[in-house]
């Protein structure tokens, strides 16, 4: 990478002495949280220091991860609300000119404060209720949005970033990859027909997945790495880069699975979360009669696409990244394949 090529640490530097007024950021490196990289594959994250703070310096580096940029003033609105609503929403500090976001060589770049804590892994029950608080107190915020900010939303869709958007497109073409990674003899064959497998075992979800609708604004991405979780509970809720009008089912669907994607490996709390945030849900009012069999189905759906467009990264594009085992654990049809056994009795 060159000194001055979008991302560099010189790069960087220029953009907040530019942008955000800070000359001489302290400590500039490559964002860690708890010892590892933040799960992304789109966005190059920074942190650095100034003013006795910390702050992440976030940059788009896929342009085709980008939103439109009437879509970056209504992220900050939306983040904004939420923090008045108490959900700890992580703010965007403004620009020099007061702008939500900087763009520099196609780039689109923003700030945030570098906020305490790390993502919600292995934790105990108390931690899990402490996020799925959180993911309600969020929902419920949400909802309560005006019509017209989902108008808003509906005009700027997310890239979903892959070739078969089609669910029921992409396990035809995960049986036709499944295969081509087995005949590969390498860690990587192994990994993607691992996930393959998983994919097409759960395939029965699908069929009870509702059919698309964009009537209200979600987070659309409200997994275990997008939650920050201190000592007193959670410190911040991060990425509303996906926020679109879509299903609120989806955030409600993300919340449940953390009821066994976030507690310890052998921890049998998860099944009496998972029961427990059902019936908060039923009792607030957030779930009607039914709607928590389509949890799983709507995550199965939204997740079979990405899946397979890993797998041909890897398969067909030789595209290598330690971040494709991540993802697969993330997006596990086995632990959904679990919580819908759970939830429906079956």
């Amino acid at each position: 990478m060159s000194a001055l090529e979008p991302g560099s640490a010189t790069w960087v530097a220029g953009l907040l002495a530019s942008e955000w007024g800070v000359a001489h950021p302290g400590g500039l490196r490559p964002l860690t949280s708890g010892g590892e990289q933040p799960l992304t594959h789109t966005a190059g994250l920074w942190e650095y220091e100034t003013g006795g703070r910390a702050f992440v310096l976030k940059a788009q580096l896929n342009p085709d991860a980008a939103r439109p940029a009437g879509f970056y003033p209504l992220k900050r609105d939306l983040v904004a609300r939420c923090r008045a609503a108490g959900v700890p929403a992580a703010e965007v500090l403004p620009t020099v000119r007061g702008e939500a976001a900087a763009w520099r060589d196609g780039v689109v770049c923003e700030v945030l404060p570098r906020c305490p804590g790390t993502s919600p892994h292995h934790s105990g029950p108390d931690a899990v209720r402490a996020v799925l608080g959180t993911a309600l107190r969020l929902r419920r915020t949400l909802d309560a949005l005006p019509a017209r900010t989902v108008e808003e939303l509906a005009r700027m869709p997310v890239n979903p970033l892959v070739d078969q958007e089609d669910p029921h497109l992409a396990l035809e073409e995960a049986t036709g990859l499944l295969p081509a990674a087995e005949a590969r003899p390498d860690p990587w064959g192994r990994l993607v027909a691992g996930a393959l497998r998983e994919l097409l075992g759960a395939a029965h979800l699908l069929a009870d997945a509702p059919a698309p609708v964009a009537d209200a604004v979600v987070h659309a991405d409200l997994h275990r790495h997008h939650f920050l979780l201190g000592p007193d509970g959670v410190t911040a809720v991060l990425d509303f880069d996906n926020a679109r009008a879509g299903d609120r089912l989806l955030d409600l669907a993300w919340a449940a699975e953390l009821c066994l994607s976030v507690p310890a490996p052998g921890d049998r709390a998860g099944p009496a979360l998972l029961a427990g945030f059902i019936a908060e849900c039923r009792a607030e009012g957030l779930l009607a009669e039914g709607e928590h069999r389509l949890l799983m189905p709507l995550l199965y759906a939204a997740a079979a696409p990405v899946i397979v467009d890993i797998a041909k990264d890897v398969l067909v594009r030789d595209i290598l990244s330690p971040a494709w085992a991540r993802y697969f654990e993330l997006l596990s049809p086995l632990r959904r394949a679990g919580a819908h056994a759970l939830l429906t009795g079956g």
